[in-house]
């Protein structure tokens, strides 16, 4: 079984490069069609897409996300930090960072930078608590 912090790396490596990384849908095909996140034809997904498929399900529902460990550290990550500073999508609009707190407006209001930075306090976040674990 994967740790959060796997299941976080694997979401991150899947949208690194922001040829595969989607924002308005959960997943996208090669012709910019939403499609669900485990179909066939997916090239794009957007962080909660990129999690839902790691996780094994299609679901990406919030409180589906939550139940999991992994998805626990993303959104603590997405409520940790202000957004409103890195506030560089593709709406390129002012933002009150106090609204940013859900992984999918990071991804979508605030840029891929912003995901990428937000995956990686997660990722932070998760080996943390596995530490303390461990210890």
């Amino acid at each position: 079984m994967r740790s959060p912090a796997e299941i976080l790396m694997a979401v991150r490596d899947r949208i690194m490069d922001t040829a595969h990384w989607a924002t308005g849908f959960v997943a996208m095909n090669r012709y910019y069609q939403a499609v669900p996140v485990n179909d066939r034809s997916a090239t794009k997904w957007c962080v909660l897409g990129s999690l839902a498929l790691e996780l094994g399900t299609s679901d990406v529902s919030h409180i589906r996300l939550q139940e999991d460990p992994a998805g626990r550290f993303l959104y603590a990550a997405a409520k940790g930090c202000d957004w409103g500073a890195m506030a560089s999508g593709p709406m390129r609009m002012p933002i009150d960072p106090s609204t940013v707190t859900l992984p999918h407006t990071v991804n979508d209001i605030c840029g891929h930078a912003a995901t990428m930075e937000m995956l990686d306090v997660a990722i932070r976040l998760a080996k943390e608590a596995e530490e303390d674990v461990s210890s």
